[in-house]
């Protein structure tokens, strides 16, 4: 099923469109989290990020356009607050 009849969700709202892993590694983790990203094949990718970012959630489109191996360190728990 194409997503949204072809075109990428947020295209509005595009921070990278990049080939190389370490800048496109660099920019992803310092939206959502620290990872360490490795093509499976090349030393290439196609990535691309389309985010809004909000004071408490980021909602975005992200792809690197090619297999790869994402490594994540362990994350802390996402909790919500409520102030009333």
């Amino acid at each position: 099923m194409p997503l949204l009849r072809g075109n990428e969700p947020l295209s509005n709202f595009n921070l990278l469109q990049s080939n190389d892993v370490d800048f496109s590694q660099s920019l992803v983790s310092e939206v959502y989290c620290e990872h360490s990203l490795v093509p499976v094949q090349g030393t290439a990718v196609k990535a691309k990020l389309n985010a809004v970012e909000g004071t408490m959630l980021t909602f975005g489109y992200l792809t690197y356009g090619v297999d790869a191996e994402i490594l994540l360190p362990p994350l802390l728990p996402c909790e919500y607050y409520h102030s009333r």
